[in-house]
């Protein structure tokens, strides 16, 4: 399944999200994209937890601190540095790497004998995550409810695609 490729962080900074939260919002909605393509009895969805992993280590820096130029520039990698940076074999990170690409959450650039790519955050893995805060209950004062659902509110209003009559409260 290819989407089209956009990548939605302007959309987030614009909507008043901070770049950390921003970043963090990106990884929620891989996780709920992989989630929601989880077959029953399968072991995992459709990227995979190294695809994932991938995803979720290449959006940040070396020390852990939200990596925005990933979302913007093209920098060049290497299936050896992906693999020795996530601790995984690069026969397990190639098909990995290509789940995410495959899934729209990677645009590449053929680069010589090497590649470049961006991350991106994929309008229908937002849309997901936006439907999957609002549905969660709490009370007042829980996380629940003061931040997942405004966050989710937050999230729909900036996808038209995302009308009000398909969410799931």
């Amino acid at each position: 399944m290819v989407h089209r490729l956009t990548n939605n962080l302007e959309k987030l900074l614009e909507a008043g999200i901070s770049p950390a939260e921003a970043v963090d919002v990106a990884n929620g909605a891989a996780e709920i994209y992989d989630s929601n393509r989880k077959l029953k009895g399968a072991h995992s969805g459709a990227l995979g937890y190294i695809g994932y992993k991938l995803y979720k280590m290449m959006s940040w820096t070396a020390d852990y601190d939200p990596d925005l130029e990933a979302f913007s520039a093209f920098r060049p990698y290497s299936l050896e540095g992906l693999a020795s940076r996530a601790v995984a074999s690069r026969s397990a990170v190639g098909p990995a790497f290509n789940r995410l690409v495959d899934h729209g959450f990677v645009e590449t650039r053929r680069v010589g004998r090497g590649f470049t790519c961006r991350l991106l955050i994929p309008e229908v893995s937002l849309i997901e995550l936006g439907r999957w805060w609002i549905s969660q209950q709490g009370e007042p004062g829980s996380i629940a409810h003061d931040f997942c659902r405004p966050m989710g509110n937050r999230l729909l209003s900036m996808f038209p695609s995302a009308s009000p009559s398909n969410l799931l409260s």
